[in-house]
């Protein structure tokens, strides 16, 4: 399945390999979408996810979601996923950890994203 979402003013293209998503799960895609574009309204860029089945052994089956978000003009990007039993569950892994790498790459360089050990040393210098 392959489809293209529209959220306020991110555009997202889905698509899902090896199964037909449910009902709630396009739900709580949809929400995880609001979501992160609220969280980001200036963000100018769109958004790739990706779901899949995962078999990590004889008798165990999960679903995945990797999300790829372009961040802008600039070519740059941040890519998360998530893996677990639930489908849904691992799609808000997924985008917990995406909101968290957006968080990241928009800060300015230099800011608050140095460790207090670095902040230390640059002190002493």
């Amino acid at each position: 399945m392959k489809t293209g979402v529209g959220i306020g003013h991110l555009r997202a293209e889905v698509k899902a390999r090896g199964f037909v998503p449910t009902e709630s799960l396009r739900r709580e895609l949809r929400r995880e979408l609001r979501r992160y574009a609220a969280q980001f309204p200036n963000l100018e860029g769109g958004l790739r996810v990706r779901l899949f089945r995962v078999a990590a052994g004889p008798a165990a089956a999960g679903s995945g979601c990797l999300v790829h978000a372009s961040l802008g003009p600039a070519g740059r990007a941040v890519i998360s996923s998530g893996i677990d039993a639930v489908p849904e569950r691992a799609m808000r892994e997924a985008f917990a950890r995406l909101s968290l790498a957006t968080l990241a790459a928009l800060r300015p360089a230099g800011g608050a994203a140095r460790s207090p050990a670095a902040a230390l040393r640059s002190k002493r210098r």
